[in-house]
């Protein structure tokens, strides 16, 4: 497997990290503490794959997801907790469906 696709992947089980943390029973502040974790690992990850396929998918905001990782990890106490939520519940299921999308067609162009 490529390293995008490695990363994708990863992509994927920090976005299912995500949804556990905020369908969880614990407090709100510690729900948006696990998620901007997550966020910025997702960050870190975008920030690693490869240009070639981030211009091939250049619908998917590449530069917001790392720039908010980046805003996450340095800026924290300016981050809205609305704003954490927004992207948790309504990004991240987008990028789910476009990442998922992307390790589809490059399985099926391997088969």
């Amino acid at each position: 497997m490529n390293r995008d696709a490695t990363l994708l992947r990863l992509m994927l089980c920090i976005a299912e990290n995500v949804k556990q943390h905020a369908e969880g029973t614990c407090s709100n502040f510690t729900k948006e503490r696990a998620i901007s974790y997550e966020l910025i690992t997702l960050g870190e990850a975008v920030k690693d794959l490869s240009t070639p396929l981030k211009q091939a998918h250049s619908h998917i905001p590449w530069q917001l997801i790392s720039g908010t990782r980046d805003r996450l990890a340095h800026d924290y106490e300016d981050i809205s907790s609305k704003i954490v939520w927004d992207i948790a519940t309504t990004h991240l299921p987008k990028l789910v469906h476009d990442i998922t999308g992307i390790l589809n067609a490059q399985e099926g162009s391997h088969a």
